[in-house]
């Protein structure tokens, strides 16, 4: 005999259940608006990060198209994230700025960097050797082969041989122009008498001639290579010409001597290396021709020189 359960055991069971089934869609909504404030508080954070980027992007675009670039005025308008200053910017301006954010200090255009490159590529000797210089020597002189003495009734020769000078060099260069004053001291000695035909044949002959010479040159340098220059000069001065000379002459040693001072001109052509900053060593070749007085007639002196050079 079958049993039938009650009604009201029906609608109880449906109570429950649907009771149950309103419970959880109570707590899965109310665990979804709990959740929700985190999901959008991350969104947000994200957001802020993007925007954050787009702004130090910006701000570096702005740099690179702005040369009167000033980082007070960076980014005005940051609440639209527009990027400002385009329409100051020279677009056929050609420049390259750097800026870390720190700095706001453009580089300078390169029209203006290749000015200033082509007036550091004018090298003159004052620039690259030095204005002011001082130049010690010693060397060796070369007289003419013979010199002419009128101290007897007839003409002679005497003969010469290779003598030494000391001097220096004080100047001042303009570009490469120079002017400069100069001294030095030069020897050279007798070796013998010539007599003219029918008279006595050669003669042993002692002396010397002294020259205290001291005079300005005017001149022009040119430097080349690596520390390299030459120069020339030609300059007008006075000397103390002393000559001394002891003549054999039919047996007896007769004594000349002569002092005068005398007018001369020289040209001087010279080449030099920078053997470290503002030192060189240079090697120089000089004619020194002298005027004619008293008894010993004019001469030109060969001269070859070396010596050192301080610049500053």
């Amino acid at each position: 005999m079958l049993k039938v359960l009650p009604k009201s055991y029906f609608r109880n069971y449906i109570r429950i259940r649907f009771s149950i089934i309103s419970s959880c869609i109570v707590f899965s909504v109310c665990s979804i608006s709990f959740a929700e404030p985190f999901a959008y508080n991350e969104r947000s954070t994200y957001f802020d990060q993007l925007e954050e980027r787009a702004r130090l992007l910006s701000n570096k675009l702005d740099a690179f198209a702005r040369s009167d670039f000033n980082a007070n005025d960076k980014f005005k308008d940051n609440s639209v994230g527009r990027l400002t200053g385009f329409a100051d910017a020279d677009i056929n301006a050609s420049f390259v700025e750097i800026s870390d954010g720190n700095s706001s200090a453009p580089f300078l255009p390169k029209s203006e960097e290749v000015e200033e490159d082509d007036l550091s590529e004018e090298i003159t000797m004052e620039n690259q050797i030095g204005r002011y210089y001082i130049q010690p020597f010693i060397g060796m002189s070369v007289p003419p082969h013979q010199i002419s003495f009128k101290g007897l009734p007839h003409s002679a020769e005497i003969k010469t041989e290779i003598g030494h000078a000391v001097g220096i060099n004080m100047g001042r260069r303009w570009k490469n122009f120079e002017a400069e004053i100069h001294y030095g001291y030069i020897n050279t000695e007798f070796k013998k008498t010539i007599f003219p035909f029918p008279y006595s044949s050669p003669q042993h002959t002692s002396g010397q001639s002294e020259l205290f010479v001291g005079g300005a040159r005017l001149g022009y340098g040119v430097p080349f290579g690596e520390g390299g220059w030459f120069r020339f000069a030609s300059g007008v001065g006075f000397a103390n010409r002393k000559d001394v000379l002891n003549l054999d002459y039919l047996g007896k040693i007769t004594p000349y001597f002569g002092s005068e001072t005398v007018f001369t001109y020289d040209f001087l052509f010279s080449l030099g290396y920078e053997v470290k900053k503002d030192l060189d060593v240079f090697v120089a070749y000089r004619a020194l021709a002298m005027i004619g007085k008293g008894n010993f007639e004019d001469a030109t002196m060969h001269l070859l020189e070396l010596g050192l050079g301080a610049n500053f």
